[in-house]
């Protein structure tokens, strides 16, 4: 994602495995409590950051991004995430796209989403995505 904004207007995000994204900080500040929560803490300890941690594969935050700016995107999401790699860890790491970008979604507080998100997750499921979502559903509730 090529962005082409002033450094101060752009977030960059370190990721899980170490990578950095960038991406623009109005999406944030318009859609995400996270962002507030963020900005509190910068104030009450006189600290000011535009990089910080998301405990998220950089796939999953440009999806997350894309998801931000028209949720319907989300829709056509694969379950299955495309892993880069051998096949042995391909198989290892498969993890599911529309379930991390929820999670991603819950965690930066995009509390506007979350009900369509898990509605086009359960409307997009498959039998052999009952475990996951069963999964999803009691961590919802926990």
């Amino acid at each position: 994602m090529a962005i082409h904004l002033p450094r101060t207007e752009i977030y960059h995000i370190q990721t899980n495995e170490g990578s950095f994204v960038q991406v623009p900080n109005v999406l944030f500040e318009l859609f995400s409590e996270y962002d507030g929560a963020k900005r509190r803490y910068e104030s009450s300890t006189e600290t000011s950051t535009d990089t910080f941690d998301l405990p998220f594969s950089k796939e999953t935050i440009e999806a997350m991004m894309r998801v931000v700016i028209d949720r319907r995107v989300f829709f056509n999401m694969s379950m299955e995430k495309v892993c880069r790699g051998d096949k042995k860890i391909l198989e290892i790491e498969k993890k599911f796209q529309k379930m991390d970008v929820f999670r991603m979604s819950k965690y930066c507080i995009f509390s506007h989403l979350n009900k369509d998100l898990l509605r086009m997750i359960v409307l997009t499921a498959e039998q052999k995505d009952k475990d996951s979502v069963l999964e999803l559903l009691a961590e919802d509730f926990e």
